[in-house]
Order: structure tokens, then sequence, then C-alpha cells
């Protein structure tokens, strides 16, 4: 995997992160209640951000 994969998943991450937090942001403030598919949303955002943070931040194997 080259820099530039590297940095995409690095992106991918960052954006799945943020998405999370606004997520996570709606429903403390209260504008919507917590449903069956937020929250499936943010528990498919917390693999995902965890599976490209782990391929954006992972060694070229030499």
């Amino acid at each position: 995997m080259n820099s530039q994969h590297q940095r995409y998943f690095r992106w991918l991450c960052a954006l799945c992160v943020v998405m999370l937090l606004f997520t996570c942001a709606v429903l403390i403030v209260g504008y919507k209640d917590l449903s069956m598919g937020r929250g499936a949303t943010m528990a498919l955002l917390v693999i995902l951000s965890i599976v490209f943070g782990v391929l954006g931040w992972k060694k070229k194997a030499q």
C-alpha cells in the first residue's frame, strides 16, 4: 500500500469520526431521539473509523 492509499484511508477515518461526532451531538442536544436506525448508523461509523484508521496508519510490510 503506497502513501496515497494511506492518506486516503486517513481522510476517510477523519470523515467517519466527524460524522459520528455530529450524530452524537444531535442526540445530546435532543434534536432527534435515538432510534434503531441512528444506533446502527453510529455503530457502523465506529466500525468504519476503526478499520480506516488501522489501514491508514498501518506500516508498510518490508
